[in-house]
């Protein structure tokens, strides 16, 4: 069992995220700017079989971690609890106001942003479908 949350802050060579890869056998997947865009590089670390995805920034620091709670789009559902993690039908129960709300096409959201990391959440008719956590400078305003 392991809190997706844990390898935010982190750099992809500490011992943590090499530990992690080693555990279940997951590469880093280089994602450089092909188009010429300036865009930054990133580095993403895909886990289908655990339904989690990470984003380390140019710098190596691991930002953002997505994590699914249905299965979709080829990833499982995050098979372990996160127990401060509690859905309340329209949003995070015990988190307070969200920061912003909204829906498209069928699917709400919600975003709480903390001084640590900002949480979003993405819900259907059939429940939760989608955990965000990302670190705060890589909030989108």
């Amino acid at each position: 069992m392991y809190d997706p949350r844990s390898l935010l802050g982190r750099r992809l060579k500490s011992d943590e995220c090499i530990e992690l890869l080693e555990l279940f056998d997951l590469q880093i997947i280089y994602d450089i700017d092909l188009l010429h865009e300036g865009t930054a590089d990133a580095y993403w670390i895909k886990d289908p079989a655990r339904g989690c995805t990470r984003c380390a920034d140019e710098h190596h620091v691991i930002t953002v971690a997505f994590v699914q709670l249905q299965e979709a789009d080829g990833q499982q559902a995050f098979p372990w609890p996160l127990t401060d993690i509690t859905f309340a039908g329209d949003g995070l129960q015990g988190w307070g106001p969200p920061s912003r709300s909204g829906s498209h096409r069928g699917v709400h959201w919600v975003r709480y942003d903390r001084a640590d990391k900002s949480t979003h959440l993405e819900w259907n008719a059939a429940g939760p479908l989608k955990l965000t956590f990302m670190l705060p400078r890589k909030t989108p305003e």
